[in-house]
């Protein structure tokens, strides 16, 4: 699934805070210059992705058309891997996949097996979380990504995807799956 890399850069922060490094312990500022932007995970994936998004064995799925439309979604889902959809299991999934849900059940979708044992291995606080349940926030970044490191993203973009693509935003990747 792809998403906006200013809210990837934030969730992947958030994640990591609490997974690899005590929360609070070091900056966004710093987590994205030392380790989201040096990676270039993120286009890179769009890189590879890219020229098979039309493949029968492929399904492009953008975070913030889910969240605008998860009925829709579910119905693609479902689809694409030869589900028979009816209405009562339609509406199970929609409920299940609800962030009220979600927090609810965090416990379910807590990592704890994986917590306990790298907080030993990496000496972290054994009482840590890593639950993958925030908030179901699109746009989020929009007031907690530093305004620098947004335009060192859209840098990033238009020479990884925009020379490549003619995308000159995530915006217009977002459109370009929909048609």
């Amino acid at each position: 699934m792809l998403r906006n890399p200013s809210d990837a850069l934030l969730s992947d922060y958030l994640f990591c805070g609490g997974m690899f490094f005590e929360k609070g312990s070091i900056s966004l500022e710093t987590f994205a210059r030392e380790d989201f932007i040096p990676g270039r995970d993120i286009w890179n994936h769009i890189l590879a992705f890219w020229d098979r998004r039309k493949d029968e064995n492929v399904l492009p799925l953008c975070y913030e058309n889910m969240k605008a439309d998860l009925p829709q979604t579910i119905e693609r889902v479902a689809s694409f891997i030869g589900i028979q959809l009816d209405e009562e299991l339609k509406q199970i999934v929609l409920k299940q996949s609800d962030i009220k849900f979600m927090r609810e059940h965090e416990a379910q979708f807590e990592d704890h097996i994986i917590r306990e044992t790298r907080s030993a291995a990496m000496r972290l606080p054994l009482d840590g979380q890593l639950s993958k349940v925030r908030n179901g926030v699109v746009g989020e970044s929009k007031l907690a990504v530093p305004d620098d490191i947004k335009k060192e993203l859209e840098d990033i973009w238009r020479e990884e995807i925009t020379s490549k693509f003619g995308l000159n935003s995530y915006e217009d990747l977002r459109k370009e799956l929909m048609m």
